[in-house]
């Protein structure tokens, strides 16, 4: 498999709409999370302008990941903790329950208690499929792994770990994110018997797995994916060595898995509300909405 892999800063508006002319899904990977209102705009305006979208949902970061606060609710006037420091601290996101003191105060702010008891990442992906566009496609990235299969996401791993300087990790029975000291396939995180326990595929792995999914759809012709970039991703594709060991890793599955077809990726940077703005996307999104939590409580944007 052939891979290109560009980052059209100057063009980056305009490979989206070569692509929706093309008929290309758009792909967006934030962290689960609390989403800002730009990302809001970004992705409604996109579907505004009739592309398809795929939204895929990193829940494998720790619960206290400071970038998207995953483990808060966070509103106009207040940021509410749905679980303790104490609980998140070591858990994936994925792992973390809504625990008794963030169900009380989310139901003392107003929100309700309907929450009690669910995951953090169930509550922000449903916050997210009610804020956003209904032709939006939003997955986890744990489902992303199921879509792609255990044995493809297997061989991924042992071909990252190969050329990685650095310990593969695992999230133990108890949601604690740890070094392994030995590379268990055995059971996957978010793939196996028991989904909130098992091996985390390293980020190269991740990313190569989303360029060999592209091909297997693409049925043996060549193809385009067009991933709307955010910081993180702006920061790993500028990364040379990061970038060749996913190239590396992505071939050596497509070479395993007969695929013949060449991918090419364009990571448009930047692509923001500043662009979008003058399009016909819901401009409630843009009034001092701080996530999509706010979007939703608004009674804005009908559940």
């Amino acid at each position: 498999m052939k891979i290109n892999v560009s980052h059209p800063r100057d063009q980056s508006f305009e490979a989206i709409e070569q692509a929706i002319d093309n008929g290309l899904t758009i792909r967006r990977s934030p962290h689960v999370g609390n989403v800002p209102a730009g990302d809001l705009a970004l992705l409604s305006g996109l579907a505004t302008m009739g592309a398809n979208v795929a939204v895929e949902l990193v829940n494998t970061i720790h619960g206290n990941d400071s970038y998207s606060k995953p483990r808060k609710l966070l509103l106009s006037n207040a940021e509410i903790n749905l679980v303790s420091l104490k609980q998140s601290h070591y858990k994936v996101v994925g792992a973390c329950v809504v625990s008794s003191e963030g169900a009380n105060a989310a139901q003392a702010s107003g929100v309700g208690n309907v929450w009690a008891s669910k995951s953090i990442a169930k509550i922000h992906l449903d916050a997210l499929v009610q804020a956003l566009p209904k032709e939006i496609n939003i997955e986890y990235s744990t489902d992303y792994f199921r879509c792609v299969g255990a044995e493809v996401l297997k061989q991924a791993i042992t071909e990252a770990a190969a050329v990685i300087d650095r310990p593969i990790r695992e999230v133990d029975e108890n949601g604690k994110i740890r070094e392994a000291a030995s590379i268990d396939l055995s059971n996957l995180f978010g793939a196996g018997d028991e989904p909130l326990r098992g091996t985390l595929p390293p980020l190269e792995a991740m990313m190569a797995m989303e360029l060999v999914d592209a091909a297997m759809e693409a049925g043996g012709s060549d193809t385009q994916v067009v991933h709307v970039a955010g910081n993180d991703m702006a920061r790993y594709t500028a990364d040379t060595q990061l970038m060749d060991n996913v190239k590396l890793v992505a071939n050596r599955v497509a070479n395993h898995l007969a695929i013949p077809n060449c991918v090419t990726v364009d990571y448009c940077l930047p692509t923001r509300v500043d662009i979008l703005a003058s399009l016909d996307f819901p401009q409630e999104i843009l009034l001092n909405i701080k996530s999509q939590h706010d979007l939703v409580l608004s009674g804005e944007v009908a559940a």
